[in-house]
């Protein structure tokens, strides 16, 4: 099937050869459009009330090779674009003249609705977690670099077991390799979903048997799926693009916390740190 054709051009081209069952599916496919294009085939068919074998037989009806390709092509089509419709629609909705003031106070109710979510119990069984682990691996590509580098050097620095993936080299290597049921990945993702941090958290979940843990935007993350913890941190913001300042604060509570749980071990390796930067003259003050 040639690339270029999306879906909305195959259903509008072969409408009148789809089932009544098949029709559903399309319906509900547009009604949730992003939510369908990242969602499983049985997950579809749940929804809709069909067999997953219809959801199977509708990407084959429209000319998909199997459905994994016809998801693909949604997310092509009902997502890569979405930057530009978020500026579009902020454009149209806020004060020009009050940016300031809308962003911070849109970053201040990210927060309270991260807060909001966080099951306290999941948050203390993490933090349990992240003490006793082996291994520790922050996971984050892209946009979320920034969050899975700032956790990973905290952590390490606190714990000294600590390695923050990303991107590609020695450090993935070694993660893919060697991490088991006595590690623990932390992995971060944002619209729009990195490939790279799903299939290697998917990868690590599956054959290594990895603890997973994950902190995203939404249920609708294809990280929800697949992981042990799910934090689901608001990523609302008046810019074109997501707003990481909840899940930022999310890493600090972690980090508080685990500082506070393993008081210790953190003061033992912080020590050992201070020593090392001091031999190494690295501040000025």
């Amino acid at each position: 099937m040639p690339s270029e054709k999306l879906f909305l051009d195959l259903v509008k081209q072969k409408n009148k050869n789809l089932t009544k069952s098949e029709k559903l599916v399309v319906d509900y496919i547009l009604k949730n459009k992003e939510h369908s294009s990242y969602i499983s085939a049985g997950k579809i068919s749940e929804n809709v009330g069909v067999g997953e074998s219809t959801v199977v037989r509708l990407a084959q009806s429209l000319g998909y090779a199997n459905f994994s390709q016809m998801k693909s092509s949604m997310q092509e089509e009902f997502i890569n674009h979405q930057l530009n419709k978020r500026m579009e629609q902020v454009n149209q909705t806020i004060d020009k003249n009050n940016i300031l003031f809308h962003s911070m106070n849109a970053d201040v109710s990210n927060i309270q609705q991260t807060l909001d979510n966080i099951n306290t119990y999941d948050f203390e069984a993490v933090v349990h977690l992240l003490g006793k682990a082996a291994n520790i691996y922050s996971l984050g590509y892209r946009s979320s670099i920034a969050d899975a580098h700032y956790l990973g050097v905290s952590l390490k620095k606190m714990l000294g077991n600590t390695f923050p993936i990303t991107s590609n080299g020695v450090m993935l290597d070694h993660c893919l390799q060697t991490a088991d049921e006595e590690c623990v990945i932390v992995a971060f993702s944002f619209p729009r979903y990195t490939k790279q941090t799903i299939e290697i958290a998917d990868y690590l979940k599956r054959n290594n048997k990895v603890n997973l843990v994950s902190i995203t935007d939404s249920i609708k993350s294809p990280l929800v799926e697949i992981s042990d913890y799910v934090f689901i941190a608001s990523s609302n913001s008046f810019g074109p693009l997501y707003s990481h300042v909840s899940s930022m604060t999310l890493i600090n509570a972690l980090v508080a916390s685990v500082g506070q749980k393993y008081p210790e071990r953190v003061e033992k390796n912080l020590n050992m740190e201070e020593e090392d930067v001091a031999n190494r003259r690295i501040f000025y003050l």
